[in-house]
């Protein structure tokens, strides 16, 4: 029976079309080169910069819905969280221009595309995790690789200078 169902739920992800941006930080390394800065700030960035191209390429319009880290759903934490992000990744609009939200808050459990996401962004996590390379997690292989927006744009691993140490990259 759950072999049924992972199957289903295979073949309904790959039959989505979708395109996939993911950002992985190695918060170690980070905090080692740059100490007083919030990791999350970058990844925002990088995938706002990313999203951006990606609509301009497809010349569409886009919102970025960011899946509140560690369960931190309160209003009032996200209210003083979107302040932050908003005034730490200030654009000038014609810099941004396709992006219409600079980034909205959405809770995974209420959220079904939220959800949905997840399903293609645990397997990136897993990799990275688990120190794993292609052909070793089939959901990476299966779902996120091949749903990946192009070599170089899709997936973005910083600090560069850390990937040596991953297999991944190898």
């Amino acid at each position: 029976m759950y072999d049924d169902l992972e199957a289903n739920v295979t073949r309904f992800l790959t039959e989505i079309p979708i395109t996939l941006f993911s950002v992985v930080v190695n918060k170690a390394a980070y905090w080692q080169e740059y100490p007083a800065q919030n990791p999350y700030d970058l990844a925002y960035g990088f995938l706002l910069e990313n999203f951006q191209s990606y609509l301009e390429k497809v010349k569409g319009l886009g919102i970025c819905i960011i899946d509140p880290r560690e369960g931190q759903v309160e209003k009032n934490f996200i209210g003083q969280e979107l302040e932050r992000i908003h005034n730490k990744i200030r654009w000038d609009r014609s810099q941004l221009s396709k992006v219409a939200e600079r980034l909205l808050f959405a809770t995974s459990d209420k959220t079904v595309g939220i959800q949905i996401a997840d399903l293609y962004c645990y397997p990136i996590y897993h990799m990275f995790e688990y120190d794993k390379v292609k052909g070793e997690y089939w959901r990476f292989d299966e779902l996120s690789a091949k749903k990946l927006y192009k070599q170089g744009k899709g997936l973005k691993y910083y600090p560069n200078k850390t990937r040596k140490d991953l297999r991944f990259f190898s």
